[in-house]
């Protein structure tokens, strides 16, 4: 089955002291899972913390950039693509999915609040 992804750059969020951070979609039925995540998955940054958000809504994976309302920044999707695999339905079981996209292709992993990336270049 192929669902699609998307990692959004969302900048000046109020309270992240980076000012910027980056959130992880995947489509899910009529919603999609979301992730915080610091930097974006690569081969030079494989495993990563992630905070678990609540599942967003789905035209979030065709929005190229967007100003959010109530003064919580800007987002501007940084990747797109679509996955090989299918998400557990509970939130606590660990996700093992193959992302396909122009400039991010590989394995990813998400068990509790750890990610690793896994390249295919």
């Amino acid at each position: 089955m192929k669902n699609r992804w998307v990692i959004l750059r969302h900048s000046n969020a109020p309270g992240d002291p980076k000012g910027f951070h980056f959130d992880l979609l995947l489509e899910s039925k009529d919603s999609c899972r979301t992730w915080r995540l610091k930097e974006i998955p690569s081969a030079t940054n494989p495993v990563q913390e992630v905070i678990a958000l609540p599942n967003h809504k789905l035209y979030w994976l065709d929005k190229k950039e967007a100003i959010l309302s109530r003064g919580r920044g800007e987002v501007l999707q940084e990747l797109a693509g679509f996955f090989i695999g299918s998400l557990p339905e509970s939130h606590q079981e660990p996700i093992k999915i193959d992302l396909k996209g122009n400039a991010l292709e590989g394995g990813l992993e998400i068990q509790g609040d750890i990610c690793k990336f896994i390249s295919k270049t």
